[in-house]
């Protein structure tokens, strides 16, 4: 039997858990087969509609004649996945036997998709398209724990958020909009250690990064950036930044 060397990774992880740090976002992979396809078929065999074949053979399940495509390893060819006790033992061009043979013929067998500008709401689409992994990196959240605690037990996919400044730069300034005769580029010392001190305590919360995104408030000067960075460094947390408009 020729056996490919290619990652194994974990398969058996439930959906639905919240990431609390960008390192644990990067290492987060999980096994998909067009999941809509297999939800479609409500249990049966993805590509021929067949009833899934019990057996006593080699692995717990395998995934037949689906496409592989493994990014790290550059795999994208017709191969069979065998998994035992939830991990992928087996990636190979010859014939698998398994407990449970899922029939992939015309389907994609690859690691779950990660989104990482969405909004947690609409997981539930995004299952449909191989998605595993959703978080609001752009704008995210001025309150980790309460953001977190919206989701519990509600999520089909696993979610995560960045802490967000401009949501706090909005909460404690206290306006969307500088008035028309204002200077965008003049900050509250003050105000701007209020944002940092509840930057840091966001991403002590769990918060996987800083997202400095969207147009709400006007010119954050390059101060206000350049602190907000820092602090994210002092986490080794990365910062998704949308510059349209906001820098001058």
């Amino acid at each position: 039997m020729e056996k490919e060397t290619a990652m194994f990774t974990d398969a058996s992880s439930a959906l639905g858990k919240p990431l609390t740090s960008a390192g644990e976002l990067i290492g987060h992979v999980h096994l998909i087969v067009l999941l809509a396809a297999l939800l479609l078929h409500g249990g049966c065999a993805a590509g021929t509609g067949a009833p899934m074949t019990p057996a006593t053979n080699d692995y717990d399940l395998v995934i037949a004649n689906g496409r592989v495509m493994d990014p790290e390893s550059g795999l994208d060819a017709v191969r069979n996945l065998g998994i035992r006790d939830g991990v992928i033992r087996s990636i190979s061009s010859g014939a698998l036997s398994g407990d449970t043979v899922l029939d992939a013929e015309g389907l994609v067998v690859a690691p779950g998709f990660i989104d990482l500008d969405t909004y947690a709401r609409l997981a539930r689409f995004h299952v449909a398209d191989g998605v595993t992994t959703v978080v609001n990196f752009r704008e995210g959240t001025a309150d980790v724990d309460d953001w977190y605690a919206q989701y519990e037990g509600e999520m089909l996919v696993h979610y995560g958020v960045a802490i967000g400044f401009q949501e706090l730069r909005v909460e404690i300034i206290g306006e969307a909009e500088p008035a028309p005769d204002a200077d965008p580029r003049v900050y509250d010392k003050d105000k701007l250690e209020q944002i940092l001190t509840r930057i840091d305590h966001g991403l002590q919360r769990g918060a996987i990064g800083v997202g400095v995104g969207g147009a709400k408030f006007r010119a954050p000067s390059n101060r206000e950036l350049l602190e907000t960075f820092t602090v994210a460094a002092s986490h080794d947390a990365p910062v998704s930044a949308t510059l349209r408009d906001v820098l001058w």
